[in-house]
């Protein structure tokens, strides 16, 4: 069961602003498309700030994971099916001890077409995950298994 499904919500309530707020002044562009990420320019580590941009034409959002050295996506993929067997097999917590080949950094909600948001991050060098596990329009896949799941280096 999910944590919304057990009641992890709460209603947000928006009000107008007197005063118009700058822009935050971005270090890189995020561009998410069908089926892809573009990032404007190299990020370095350091405090940075993206703007992330949905170009394409169905939502998107972007989960960030930075990846343990030597780790790639299919340690991800290995260390996910051992965790199912793991509890299909009736013990969920016999992993616990085994170190995920990740760590989650950040993410964005949904974003419609044309939507922008802006995101602050404290990078360290190495490499990060970058995917989307929105369902496609056409067969319900997620935006991952059609290839919006890929690696980039922060330098």
């Amino acid at each position: 069961m999910s944590h919304l499904q057990k009641g992890m919500m709460r209603p947000l309530t928006v009000t107008a602003s007197k005063s118009k707020a700058p822009l935050p002044q971005v270090d890189a562009t995020l561009e998410m498309s069908d089926y892809k990420y573009e990032l404007s320019t190299p990020l370095k580590a350091g405090r940075r700030t993206l703007r992330i941009i949905n170009s394409g034409p169905q939502e998107h959002h972007v989960f960030i994971q930075r990846m343990r050295p030597g780790k790639t996506i299919a340690d991800i993929n290995l260390h996910r099916a051992a965790r199912a067997r793991e509890r299909a097999a009736g013990q969920p917590e016999a992993g616990v001890s085994s170190v995920p080949p990740m760590t989650p950094v950040a993410a964005t909600t949904r974003m419609s077409p044309g939507e922008t948001v802006f995101i602050t991050l404290d990078l360290v060098k190495g490499d990060y995950r970058l995917f989307c596990l929105v369902g496609d329009i056409r067969d319900e896949r997620t935006h991952a298994e059609h290839g919006m799941d890929q690696l980039i280096t922060v330098r």
